[in-house]
């Protein structure tokens, strides 16, 4: 007998299921600057939005919120993420530099071909390959992108060090 490895779906759930509520993050992609219409592996799952989350904080400006952020990162989340050495070492080293390049990280398939406004991003190259690897074909694993992008656009939604949303020419909120 034989097993039929499973390979990645043509399209998102979302995708599949025509057009409706859940349609919402691809309108709002739309309309940022330098937008590329490409939400096939994107999902319905996006990045928080900083011109409208409270929650929201720029990469080089953590301790607003966090005063020891970058002395005691693990007093806020788990240490256990793969990749969270790497992006504490990146955020570290742009603390209060928001003019300072960063490189970010995006597994996509082949055809996305570039990082794009609105998309998940990581610090860490190691966590970014762990979102493309195929659950049983490593034939199969989506490549690792990456981009060098002023820190000023890489926004952290407060969940995990590793994950941030890329969002350029989003002006700061007052």
């Amino acid at each position: 007998m034989t097993t039929r490895q499973p390979r990645w779906p043509k399209g998102t759930p979302w995708q599949r299921q025509g057009p409706g509520p859940g349609r919402w993050a691809e309108k709002l992609s739309a309309r940022l600057p330098g937008h590329v219409d490409q939400p096939d592996y994107r999902g319905i799952h996006q990045p928080p939005d900083p011109r409208g989350a409270d929650t929201v904080m720029r990469l080089d400006d953590l301790e607003a919120d966090m005063p020891d952020v970058y002395e005691h990162p693990e007093y806020y989340l788990s240490r256990e993420t793969e990749g969270w050495r790497e992006a504490v070492r990146a955020m570290r080293a742009v603390r209060g530099r928001p003019d300072a390049t960063i490189t970010i990280y995006r597994a996509a398939p082949p055809e996305a071909g570039a990082i794009n406004p609105g998309d998940w991003v990581s610090i860490s190259r190691a966590y970014a390959a762990t979102h493309g690897r195929h659950a049983h074909d490593p034939a199969q694993d989506w490549p690792v992108i990456s981009m060098q992008v002023p820190v000023r656009d890489v926004y952290w939604g407060g969940n995990d060090f590793t994950e941030f949303g890329y969002w350029p020419g989003v002006e700061d909120r007052p």
